[in-house]
């Protein structure tokens, strides 16, 4: 048992001479490690990602679909930096960056509604980041959801008898899943620190591994450094 335990002991130390003589090595055991963490970190550095800028194009031009951006302004995930006269100016401002979406929203949008049809609009959303894109869709869902609950909330008070109360005929409630105080760099840089210590042990063994076979090429298939 004690020749054992000798034979692990010399093998751990020369094995730990190795890699700390190893430039290559040395990088992905201590290099790597801290860098992925730093840029993982700048990557993700907002953390929660709220009023991302977007641009309204607004042709209908009503009550109606002025309440529509302002809604939109009221979220904490959108923000209307400001309202564009067409597309082609919108899609300028969003090609420098003043802007990480578009709404758009036709001549008919109002008239639509008024006569009980389905409305359309359209949004364009920058997907380079997708946390930007998520909060753009996000408002869109929401504010859509509260102003058809209004619409129908208008119509019902017209009735001969409507119900008391003033009780939204379809409620509506957004429940976060997950944890909403954490943000997307709390979240995922302790999964990824997990990998990229398993990452840089494999690439240091493969190193390591490496420069044993050039010994080997050098001094006719002897590793010089190997434990016997």
């Amino acid at each position: 048992m004690t020749s054992i335990l000798k034979d692990i002991a010399k093998v751990w130390v020369n094995e730990y001479k190795l890699v700390f003589s190893d430039v290559g090595a040395m990088i992905f055991i201590i290099f790597l490690p801290l860098a992925y963490p730093i840029l993982y970190s700048l990557i993700y550095n907002r953390e929660v990602v709220k009023e991302v800028p977007i641009v309204v194009v607004d042709e209908c031009r009503t009550p109606m679909s002025r309440e529509y951006a302002r809604m939109l302004d009221a979220t904490e995930q959108v923000r209307v930096a400001d309202y564009a006269v067409n597309m082609q100016e919108a899609r300028r401002r969003m090609a420098e960056r003043e802007a990480y979406g578009i709404v758009y929203l036709p001549s008919d949008f109002s008239r639509n509604v008024g006569r009980g049809e389905q409305a359309r609009m359209e949004a364009y959303c920058d997907m380079s980041v997708i946390l930007r894109y998520k909060n753009i869709v996000t408002a869109i869902t929401t504010v859509n959801s509260e102003l058809g609950g209004k619409v129908q909330m208008g119509k019902v008070n017209q009735l001969e008898n409507p119900p008391s109360g003033g009780v939204m005929p379809i409620p509506f409630r957004m429940v976060p899943v997950g944890n909403n105080s954490m943000g997307m760099g709390s979240a995922i840089i302790p999964g990824i620190l997990a990998l990229i210590l398993q990452q840089a042990f494999l690439l240091c063994i493969a190193c390591v591994s490496a420069t044993s076979r050039e010994r080997r090429l050098r001094h006719n298939g002897v590793d010089t450094r190997r434990v016997n």
